[in-house]
Formats: C-alpha cells, sequence, structure tokens
C-alpha cells in the first residue's frame, strides 16, 4: 500500500536475488530505497558454504532483519522490516527431477501495526510446466490459511503468496494459485 503512515499499510515486495551477486548489490539497495517493503520475499538467496552470513550480510545492507534458517527452503527466504513483528518463519523444499537445482518456500506469519496478522509466503516453482503445477498444489495444501477452516496450519489473518513462477501470468500453475 503506497500509504506508509497508515497503521494498517503493509509493503509487500518479491525478488529473485540470483545469489546476491556483490556487483548487483547497489542496484538492490537502490530498488529497496525505493520500495520501502515491511516484507520481502527472496527467491535464489545463496546456500552453500557461507549463504546464511551472506543473507544475514545483504539483510543488514537494506536495513532489514533476517531471522534466519533457510536450510531446505530450495533457496527461498524471507525478510522484514522494523514496522513489522515476525511471529514465525518457516521454509520447505519442493521436489524436482534430478538433475534440475531445488526449489522451495518460505513462509512468514508477521504482524503489523495495529494488531492484524498476515502470512506471506515466498515462492520458487520448478521449470517444468508439470511440476510447477505440483508444486502449486503442494505449498496451497499447506500454507496457513488455504488448509480449509478446519486443517492443522489454519491461522488468523490474511495471506499473500509472492515469488518466482517462472511462467507467465496465464500459465497453469498461476491460475491455479489464484483460483
Amino acid at each position: 500500500t503506497p500509504d506508509m503512515e497508515s497503521p494498517l499499510s503493509l509493503t509487500i515486495a518479491t525478488l529473485n536475488c540470483n545469489g546476491i551477486r556483490a556487483s548487483e548489490r547497489r542496484g538492490f539497495s537502490d530498488w529497496l530505497t525505493r520500495t520501502r517493503p515491511d516484507v520481502l520475499c527472496l527467491q535464489e538467496v545463496p546456500r552453500r558454504l557461507f549463504g546464511g552470513a551472506r543473507v544475514a550480510r545483504f539483510a543488514r545492507a537494506c536495513g532489514l532483519e533476517w531471522h534466519g534458517g533457510h536450510r531446505g527452503s530450495g533457496g527461498t527466504t524471507i525478510l522484514t522490516s522494523g514496522r513489522v513483528e515476525c511471529l514465525g518463519l518457516s521454509h520447505h523444499r519442493l521436489p524436482v527431477r534430478w538433475p534440475d537445482r531445488t526449489r522451495g518456500y518460505a513462509v512468514a506469519r508477521v504482524a503489523v501495526p495495529g494488531g492484524a496478522e498476515v502470512s506471506v509466503a515466498s515462492v520458487h516453482l520448478g521449470l517444468r510446466a508439470d511440476e510447477r503445477v505440483r508444486h502449486v498444489q503442494r505449498i496451497v495444501s499447506a500454507l496457513p490459511g488455504l488448509a480449509g477452516p478446519d486443517g492443522p496450519d489454519r491461522v488468523p489473518g490474511h495471506l499473500v503468496v509472492a515469488g518466482d513462477l517462472n511462467e507467465e501470468q496465464g500459465g497453469q500453475a498461476f491460475l491455479t494459485l489464484v483460483a
């Protein structure tokens, strides 16, 4: 929402950061300064040796907080601003066919000023169309608020899904997600 001073507004952004390459940090920083997200969904964060330290440094450089633990996420995570309270963060892997790179999603539950709760998912889907549809079906069945009114993961508040779907807006995974 453009009105950053409203206590119930929330700005959510998504970025495929391609491993947080050092040469791109300035571009990201400029974009983040203009966007000022309360929640930043990231895809393709560093996962290997020292990956966590690189994500933490990137978060600090952007003036955001990282609540850690992105192992098993297929390279996804979520950063938050000090304007929201992170109530929980989880990371999940999606199955892919070898030799494809792993994919996954992260889910953060945040409280915004005024007390409203929002669950935000950062997703990175596979490269194959049939795989993307299976990924969306798996994510939808697991996400808080989408498991059904009696589902074990049901939480109060709203749900936002953002990320790299690896397909156009009219693709089958996109249509499955918005149905």
